[in-house]
């Protein structure tokens, strides 16, 4: 699954048993433990963009650093997004991609119903409150 930096590279989060290997190596995240996986990604968008860089490392001539500087705002949900489908594909557990694949179709659909909902605020109003 692709996505963006803010310096317009594009990279391809590849999740294989490679990869796996050094996230736990490097890192002691076992990408082949779901709980694990995404409480850990969940608590810390550095760990996410850490796991991210061990799937995506040699694809443009830079360091960790300035992959890191290069995430901010937009790119990191684009890059949590890109990894969350590039995970679901990897998980070698067919029941637990099969809830995976239900959680982010949901996830999906929740996020469109909070945007239709933020779209109907009338923020002139609303800021005419003084706060």
């Amino acid at each position: 699954m692709k996505f963006t930096d803010k310096k317009e590279r594009e990279w391809l989060i590849d999740i294989n048993l490679g990869s796996a290997e050094d996230v736990k190596k490097r890192l002691d995240i076992d990408l082949l433990s779901v709980d694990d996986t995404m409480k850990k990604i969940r608590e810390d968008m550095q760990i996410l963009a850490s796991v991210v860089w061990l799937c995506v490392e040699g694809q443009h001539d830079i360091d960790t650093k300035e992959f890191s500087r290069s995430l901010s705002g937009d790119t990191i949900i684009d890059m949590e997004k890109a990894f969350v489908e590039a995970y679901v594909d990897f998980c070698p557990s067919r029941p637990m991609k099969a809830i995976l694949t239900k959680a982010v179709a949901e996830t999906k659909k929740n996020q469109n119903q909070m945007m239709e909902a933020i779209a109907e605020v009338d923020f002139s109003e609303a800021l005419k409150g003084g706060s």
